[in-house]
């Protein structure tokens, strides 16, 4: 690209990827569209209502959003509503906390303001808030609760944390949504569904608030004594290649995705969902964040009276806590699986012909193993590119919308986060080349081994 095609590219960038500073002061006027809600029109379900908010005649008429509108409909909205009795309808698997900041700025005169000094809640300890509500709440009380407004409850900030979301659950959360929030939260979900990666910030329609949202599918290594099944059918699991060591119980791999979203009307108004899988066991429990008073989609990291307002700031608080987690999910993954392969180099070091031999056996044995691990190293490796590709377009575009020039202390809070992220995906992308190797190799042998039925 040529210097005034790339001059041209870059001010089109800088022009779009701005974070509106309108936000910063409370939309009194927007803030009506929160107490707007979904509902449908004439003969329509609720589920069909969420579908077609805002959809276009462009749209494929069929299999736009079927996944999705299977999960949904494995619920009844009127069970949310009676006492049905029956385990995705009474586990509390959600973690509500609403709260409301009512101080504002005050400049020399005391006169307050509609805005915020982001300087001094980052640099000393920021309101707890008011009209607090922080409790565990299973599908019906979620339903009961979002029926009215954050708005008409006193609240402002709501972050809803949601470990292994049942079709009762995302329901309860569908059927109450704010109109505006309807397009976000479809979307949202069906990425969820299908455990596809995402990072990405948005302006809704005419600027009337923002999204910022991230997904992170990963592979997760435990020792279980027997497989743990997820219930909503959602993820997959397996036994894991075999080690030459003794372990205390069988190894399995577990699918799993952390998705979150935060969509507001301004730095006032706004709405964090956080969802998670913890059936295998990956993290404490909702009773556990909850008695503890701890932030759960930060995973424990931060007390709830310690609160983030600033909706950038948390989506980047939970994206490195959660980077982190998943990182570490995949490097012990990929060291397990180094060690099962170490094997595969004994014939360097050894004086035993037969440990280098390409001859198969009987039943091609040896193929099969090398094409199950295989499909194994390509299955881990095409989720690591899809990542890491995704991280490779948002840091060209949307990052930009977390330079915070304003408020220096912030914004140097907030390049500490983005460089933790960027260290996180340099191991990611050390990973990522360490299976590409492994594939190779074993693309080599298996070819090599085939080849040698025509020796003998």
């Amino acid at each position: 690209m040529d210097g005034p095609s790339r001059s041209r590219s870059r001010r089109f960038q800088d022009h779009v990827f701005v974070w509106d500073k309108k936000f910063a002061v409370r939309q009194l006027k927007t803030h009506n569209h929160e107490n707007n809600r979904l509902t449908p029109d004439g003969g329509e379900t609720i589920v069909e209502a969420f579908l077609n908010q805002f959809s276009s005649r462009l749209d494929p008429p069929q299999y736009n959003y079927m996944a999705l509108r299977r999960f949904l409909e494995k619920a009844s909205e009127d069970d949310l509503r009676t006492n049905t009795t029956s385990t995705q309808y009474d586990q509390k698997n959600v973690l509500l906390d609403d709260r409301r900041d009512d101080t504002g700025w005050r400049d020399v005169n005391k006169i307050r303001h509609f805005a915020r000094d982001w300087n001094s809640y980052a640099e000393g300890y920021p309101p707890e808030g008011e009209n607090i509500l922080q409790t565990p709440m299973n599908a019906k009380e979620l339903y009961s609760k979002r029926l009215k407004s954050m708005l008409e409850t006193g609240a402002e900030r709501r972050v809803i944390y949601v470990s292994n979301m049942s079709s009762a659950c995302a329901l309860a959360l569908v059927s109450t949504t704010p109109r505006y929030q309807a397009p976000v939260l479809r979307d949202f979900m069906q990425r969820y569904i299908f455990h596809r990666v995402f990072l990405g910030v948005s302006m809704l329609p005419n600027h009337l608030g923002f999204t910022l949202e991230f997904h992170l599918p990963y592979y997760a290594l435990r020792q279980h004594d027997v497989k743990i099944q997820d219930q909503r059918r959602l993820r997959r699991c397996g036994r894991f290649v075999s080690s030459r060591l003794p372990l205390n119980s069988p190894e399995y791999l577990y699918e799993a995705q952390i998705s979150v979203v935060i969509v507001g009307l301004d730095e006032w108004v706004w709405t964090a969902y956080c969802c998670t899988e913890t059936y295998f066991g990956s993290e404490e429990t909702i009773e556990f964040y909850h008695e503890r008073g701890l932030d759960a989609p930060l995973g424990g990291a931060r007390p709830t009276h310690y609160p983030i307002w600033n909706p950038r700031e948390y989506f980047l608080l939970v994206f490195t806590s959660r980077m982190n987690q998943i990182t570490k999910e995949w490097s012990n993954l990929v060291i397990a699986l180094e060690e099962r392969f170490q094997y595969q180099e004994e014939s360097i070091f050894s004086e035993d012909t037969s440990v280098a031999s390409l001859v198969d056996d009987g039943p091609f044995q040896r193929t099969k193993e090398y094409t199950t691990i295989t499909d194994l190293l390509r299955l881990l490796h095409n989720a690591l590119v899809k990542f890491i590709d995704s991280w490779e377009n948002f840091e060209k575009g949307e990052i930009q919308y977390f330079e915070m020039e304003d408020y220096q202390a912030l914004g140097e809070t907030w390049d500490s986060n983005l460089a933790n992220i960027n260290r996180d995906v340099s191991e990611l992308r050390y990973l990522r080349r360490s299976l590409l190797q492994r594939i190779e190799m074993f693309d080599i042998k298996r070819s090599g081994v085939s080849d040698s039925k025509h020796w003998f």
